[in-house]
């Protein structure tokens, strides 16, 4: 394999530190149109911080934000494309958010405010790591106006605590823990 770097380089370069949580200003670097694993019509986003002293932290390896295009999310569509469009009004007209199509690619370059949330995952290895998220989107006016504060970090038992309270919510009368068979 001939690598584009020296090997020297690619083996010298430190661990990647994340950014701290808080909010930051993202540039989009990539809006695609694909499907979700149920079907659905969605876009994937990936974007970099576009300013502060974090400036290009992902310009390697992208943010990634998926908008799943369903009629339970179409006011989170509406908020998201709303808020690019408050951004960036000399790039996405108030046209472009008409009708029944949109060319999800007028996104690429523009700026959006967001609120980055660190979260614990496991790796491969089965190292408890952690990565930002994007916990939401919001124009840059809204960001600026709001001084929002650093959300706390989702660790993986926050997680599996959410997911078992989600599965005791269908658990209906006593569950057993031995079954009766009759032979």
């Amino acid at each position: 394999m001939k690598f584009d770097t020296p090997l020297k380089d690619i083996l010298s370069k430190t661990n990647f530190e994340n950014p701290p949580a808080g909010p930051y200003v993202l540039r989009c670097l990539d809006a695609k149109e694909t499907v979700s694993k149920k079907g659905n019509a969605m876009i994937e986003f990936s974007f970099d911080i576009a300013e502060g002293p974090f400036l290009g932290a992902y310009k390697d390896y992208p943010i990634k934000y998926y908008l799943v295009h369903k009629k339970s999310n179409y006011g989170i569509e509406k908020g998201i494309l709303k808020s690019f469009q408050k951004s960036n009004p000399e790039f996405i007209k108030e046209e472009a958010l008409e009708g029944n199509e949109f060319d999800e690619s007028l996104l690429i370059g523009c700026k959006i405010g967001s609120l980055l949330r660190e979260e614990e995952y496991m790796s491969k290895k089965g190292q408890v790591r952690s990565n930002l998220k994007i916990l939401f989107l919001t124009s840059l006016g809204s960001l600026k106006e709001k001084n929002f504060q650093a959300p706390e970090k989702l660790t993986l038992e926050d997680q599996l605590n959410f997911k078992n309270k989600q599965n005791e919510s269908f658990i209906e009368g006593p569950v057993k823990d031995e079954v009766e068979i009759d032979l």
